[in-house]
Order: structure tokens, then C-alpha cells, then sequence
């Protein structure tokens, strides 16, 4: 298979023939040599939609999809209002006042700092973390280096950061998109989170009660598989 999302690019799908589909995409890149560095610095728009968009789709069609509500999608690549369109049936939908039809669209929250790991990742084989990091030299000189000092920060410190990075990104999202919409955010955590950690930082997020007008927030971090779902405020 090509480095190519033309199998699930504009096509309704069953959710789940979706997910398989993108699984299949993914796997194809890992069976490449290189799939370690373009995974770390995604160079292309290839990287940036498997990795930013349709795994945190996969994880949330896996989520919401079972016995009484089923789900098809149609994934767009393309520069449109929305990430994706869905249709739901079944006895869920009909009984809970769930909308048959709707739109997703899919965010990030991650530090700033995510692409300088990266690329200290790609270069150094190990970093400190997202803090830390600092660039000397210039890629037009060929004496670019990615900087990391070891940064000290208490479990509270690091998820009240996290916190304020998932309330911006909900907050550059609401108010701009039509009804029936769901918004998916993407957490790149900031550090490593155990399970406790995890839920620390919904309470927090949830507690903070952040205005939108979704039908429901997805958060989400995929290479953890962590979850969760935020209601109207």
C-alpha cells in the first residue's frame, strides 16, 4: 500500500470498515524503515491526517459504536468547515435523542514545545521533556540542535498545565460550527500520565465547565488510549 489515505478520503464508510481501513494505513507505514523518523517529525500532510485526524477518529467511532447505535462516516481531507460527517442508527439513537446525522471536527492540545521533542527524539534519541527545550544554530548553517535541561515539576503543576492547554484548544473551536457537531480533542500529553493522572486532568477540564456549543467534547490521547466525553456546559 502507497502513502496514501485515498481508502477512506471522501467515501461513507461503516465506522468500523472505516477504522479497519485506517488501521491498514497505519501499518503499512510501520512496515517502512523510515516510519520511526516520519512518525517523530511528520513531514508531510500524510503524518499530520493519520496521526491528528484519523486515529482520534478510529478511537472515537470504537467508543460511541455498539449494540443500538451504529455509526458511518465520511472522512474529508480536504479544507472544508468540518473534519468528517457521520450517520447513527439504532435503538439508542432513536430512544436517547440522539441526532441521526452530524459533523465532527478534530482539534489538538499540545504543548508548544511537542515538535522541538520530536525532533531532540529524532536527533538525540532522548529528552527531558516538553520543557526545557531550546534551539541553537540554524537548519540554513547545518548546525541546528535541539537543546533539553532536565525541568522539575510536581504531578498538580504538570496537569494544571495540560488542563489549560485542552480548555484552549475547546475555546479556539466554539462557537464557529453548525449544530449536531463533535468536537474530538487529541491530547499529546506532556508527560507520561498513569490512569489516576488522567482522570485528574477531566475533573479539572470538566470542572472548569468551558463554554461551547457541541453536542458533546471527545478527548482523547490514542497512544495512551485514554478517554473521555465532555456534555454541554
Amino acid at each position: 500500500m502507497t502513502d496514501s489515505y485515498a481508502s477512506v478520503d471522501g467515501i461513507w464508510l461503516d465506522g468500523l470498515e472505516f477504522c479497519s481501513r485506517v488501521y491498514l494505513i497505519h501499518a503499512a507505514l510501520m512496515r517502512r524503515t523510515d516510519a520511526a523518523c516520519r512518525l517523530r517529525l511528520r513531514p508531510t500532510d500524510f503524518e499530520k491526517k493519520l496521526l491528528e485526524e484519523l486515529l482520534p477518529l478510529c478511537r472515537y467511532i470504537q467508543t460511541v459504536y455498539g449494540p443500538g447505535r451504529q455509526m458511518s462516516v465520511h472522512w474529508l481531507s480536504g479544507d472544508q468547515s468540518y473534519d468528517a460527517e457521520y450517520l447513527q442508527r439504532g435503538a439508542i439513537v432513536d430512544n436517547c435523542n440522539l441526532p441521526s446525522s452530524g459533523y465532527i471536527e478534530i482539534t489538538g492540545a499540545m504543548h508548544p514545545n511537542e515538535h522541538l521533542l520530536r525532533e531532540r527524539l529524532e536527533s538525540h534519541g532522548h529528552a527531558f521533556g516538553v520543557d526545557g527545550l531550546s534551539v541553537t544554530g540554524t537548519r540554513r548553517d547545518g548546525n541546528r540542535t535541539v537543546q533539553s535541561e532536565v525541568m522539575i515539576y510536581s504531578d498538580p503543576e504538570t496537569i494544571a498545565a495540560m488542563t489549560k492547554l485542552v480548555l484552549e484548544s475547546i475555546h479556539r473551536k466554539a462557537g464557529r460550527y453548525a449544530d449536531h457537531t463533535t468536537l474530538i480533542v487529541e491530547c499529546t500529553l506532556n508527560t507520561l500520565y498513569l490512569e489516576d493522572n488522567w482522570q485528574a486532568l477531566i475533573a479539572a477540564v470538566s470542572d472548569a465547565r468551558p463554554e461551547h456549543s457541541f453536542d458533546g467534547v471527545f478527548i482523547c490521547s490514542v497512544s495512551r488510549g485514554y478517554v473521555a466525553s465532555l456534555g454541554r456546559p
